[in-house]
């Protein structure tokens, strides 16, 4: 199976969001999308509190 990093990235590239526009959807202040950028590379997991937002933000039935 992939890793959540993998397919945190796959499904952003999907929707066509840079890591900024990620980052700010899901209201994260760090610089030019840091935190999902280090998310994706295995560097940092999502914080517990930010799972459900981040889950909600990537979900293909809410970009229909």
């Amino acid at each position: 199976f992939p890793s959540h990093d993998t397919l945190i990235r796959k499904r952003r590239i999907e929707l066509n969001l840079s890591q900024d526009e990620l980052n700010k959807l899901l209201g994260w202040q760090s610089k030019n999308g840091q935190v999902v950028s280090n998310i994706e590379r295995g560097l940092q997991q999502v914080p517990v509190k930010a799972v459900n937002k981040l889950s909600t933000c990537i979900d293909e039935r809410t970009h229909h």
